[in-house]
C-alpha cells in the first residue's frame, strides 16, 4: 500500500488540475472573444443569367469596438447558368467571390446573436465553353446564431447580391449580377 501512494500521487500531479466543460449559455452572449470563423452552405438562386447552385462561404470576423465587426469572406457557388430567351447561354460555370465590408451584432438576452452585413469585393466568373469574367458586386444580408457556448454557435444567414460582370461581347451573358442565397453554418469564436 505504501508502494501505490507516491504512483497516485506522482500521477496526480502530472495530470495537473482537471479540465472544467464548457457551461451551455442560458443567458445573453458574453461577446468574450475578438475573433470569429464562419463556414456556412446553402443555395444561392441567381437572377439573369447569373449563375445558380450549391453555395459555400467562409467568412473571417475582427471585433472593431462594441457591436460592429470588420468582415472578411469568400464565396464558392457551383452552378448552372439560366438560359433566357433573349440570352441562352447553355453553359455550366463556377464563381468565386472576395469579399469585405462590416457586420453589426445585436445584442439580446437569450444566446442567440442577430446580425445584418454589407460587403463588397470582386466576383470571379468562369462559364464552361467561355472566357472568364470578373466585376465588382455588392452583397448584404442578414442572419443569426444560437450559441451553445461561448466559443460555438450555429445558424443561417439570408443574402442578396448585385454587380456587374466584365464578359467578352462573344460570351452572351447578361452583364448583370445579382441573387439571393440562403446558407446555413456554423460559427466559431476565438
Amino acid at each position: 500500500m505504501a508502494a501505490v501512494r507516491p504512483i497516485v500521487l506522482t500521477c496526480a500531479l502530472l495530470l495537473g488540475p482537471v479540465a472544467h466543460a464548457d457551461v451551455v449559455l442560458r443567458g445573453p452572449y458574453p461577446f468574450l472573444r475578438d475573433n470569429e470563423l464562419t463556414v456556412h452552405g446553402g443555395y444561392g438562386a441567381g437572377f439573369g443569367d447569373t449563375f445558380a447552385g450549391p453555395k459555400a462561404t467562409v467568412d473571417y470576423g475582427y471585433r472593431l469596438g462594441g457591436s460592429l465587426w470588420l468582415d472578411i469572406g469568400g464565396g464558392f457557388l457551383s452552378g448552372v447558368c439560366r438560359s433566357g430567351a433573349a440570352a441562352p447561354c447553355g453553359a455550366q460555370g463556377d464563381a468565386v467571390e472576395v469579399l469585405a465590408g462590416i457586420k453589426w451584432k445585436l445584442r439580446m438576452n437569450v444566446p442567440v446573436v442577430p446580425y445584418g452585413k454589407v460587403v463588397g469585393g470582386l466576383a470571379y466568373l468562369f462559364p464552361d465553353g467561355a472566357r472568364s469574367g470578373l466585376g465588382p458586386l455588392l452583397r448584404a444580408g442578414v442572419g443569426a446564431h444560437y450559441f451553445f457556448y461561448e466559443w460555438l454557435g450555429i445558424g443561417g444567414e439570408l443574402t442578396a447580391g448585385l454587380g456587374h460582370a466584365g464578359y467578352q461581347d462573344a460570351v452572351g451573358l447578361s452583364r448583370t449580377l445579382g441573387g439571393l442565397d440562403v446558407t446555413a453554418g456554423a460559427e466559431l469564436a476565438f
